[in-house]
């Protein structure tokens, strides 16, 4: 069985979230009052929790919650990030 891909976690992540199908993986969430600040807050913890990565609030540009699009290619670079990050810290890389 094929793992779900980054962007249909996050898409579920955000609906969950936002109670909401937003029609697209690049609709301007914010455009569209899709999110708003405490909606973001609540879409930060959720992805933190889902893929387990860090997104300290002070280090959030808001342009990367624009789209599915936009927050799945954040969760990515975050992942590969974190992941040398780890190996890095164990010698390993």
């Amino acid at each position: 069985m094929n793992a779900p891909s980054t962007s249909s976690r996050v898409r579920r992540i955000v609906g969950d979230v936002l109670a909401a199908d937003p029609p697209s993986d690049d609709t301007d969430l914010i455009e569209e009052g899709y999110i708003d600040s405490l909606a973001l807050v609540e879409t930060i913890l959720a992805l933190e929790g889902e893929f387990g990565v860090s997104l300290p609030l002070e280090e959030v540009d808001v342009d990367d919650f624009r789209s599915i699009a936009s927050i799945a290619m954040l969760v990515e670079a975050l992942s590969a990030g974190q992941a040398r990050l780890r190996l890095a810290e164990r010698g390993q890389a």
